[in-house]
C-alpha cells in the first residue's frame, strides 16, 4: 500500500536524509549532493574541480537558503521510503516539482504514482494554476515521466507544464479581461 506523507522542516533533514542514506549507502558526494537536493538547491557537477574543491562548492550550495517556499513528502510503500517529492511554490500559482527515487526502488512505477497523488493534492487549491518539472536527468527520465503524466514541453522556458485540470483557464482569463 503506498502513502504520500507530508514532513515538516524539522524532520526533513532526519526522517528523509537518514531514510535514503541507509538505501544508498553513500559516499561523502551523494551525502553532499542529496543535502543540496534536499533544499531545493541545484546539485552542481565536479567536473574538473579537485575533491576538496568540490566539497567546498556544494558546501557552499548547501548553505544557501532557499527564498521560495517549499514542502517535501515521501512515498512510502509498507513504511519504507521510496520516493521523495520536492514541491517549491514559486508563486499561489506555480508550483515547480521534484523527483528522488531510491535507486533500487527505480523503474517500478513509484514516480508516476507519487506524481499523481501530489497532483490530486497540490490541484485541490483553486489558485494554483500550474505544476512544473525540469529534467535534470542523464536518462531523460523526467522527460518520460512528464509526458506520460501529460505535461506540455515549454520551449521558451525550457520546462514541462500541466495546467490545473480543475479550473478553466480560458474561463479565468476572460473573468480577468473584464476586470481590467
Amino acid at each position: 500500500m503506498l502513502e504520500l506523507r507530508k514532513i515538516d522542516n524539522q524532520e526533513k533533514n532526519e526522517q528523509l536524509f537518514f531514510s535514503f542514506e541507509k538505501k544508498i549507502n553513500p559516499t561523502w558526494k551523494t551525502s553532499y549532493q542529496m543535502s543540496c537536493f534536499l533544499l531545493g538547491l541545484p546539485v552542481p557537477k565536479q567536473g574538473s574541480l579537485s575533491d576538496y574543491d568540490y566539497f567546498k562548492r556544494l558546501r557552499r550550495f548547501q548553505k544557501q537558503e532557499e527564498q521560495a517556499p517549499s514542502e517535501d513528502y515521501l512515498l512510502l510503500e509498507k513504511n519504507h521510503v521510496v520516493s521523495s517529492i520536492h514541491v517549491i511554490m514559486r508563486n499561489q500559482n506555480i508550483a515547480d516539482l521534484s523527483f528522488f527515487t531510491v535507486p533500487s526502488e527505480r523503474r517500478k512505477g513509484y514516480a508516476t504514482k507519487a506524481l499523481a497523488l501530489i497532483e490530486n493534492e497540490l490541484f485541490q487549491n483553486p489558485l494554483l494554476l500550474f505544476t512544473t518539472m525540469i529534467d535534470m536527468t542523464q536518462t531523460g527520465a523526467t522527460t518520460k515521466l512528464a509526458l506520460k503524466s501529460g505535461y506540455a514541453f515549454d520551449e521558451e522556458a525550457k520546462l514541462f507544464v500541466k495546467a490545473n485540470p480543475n479550473i478553466d483557464l480560458e474561463e479565468l482569463s476572460q473573468e480577468q479581461i473584464k476586470t481590467k
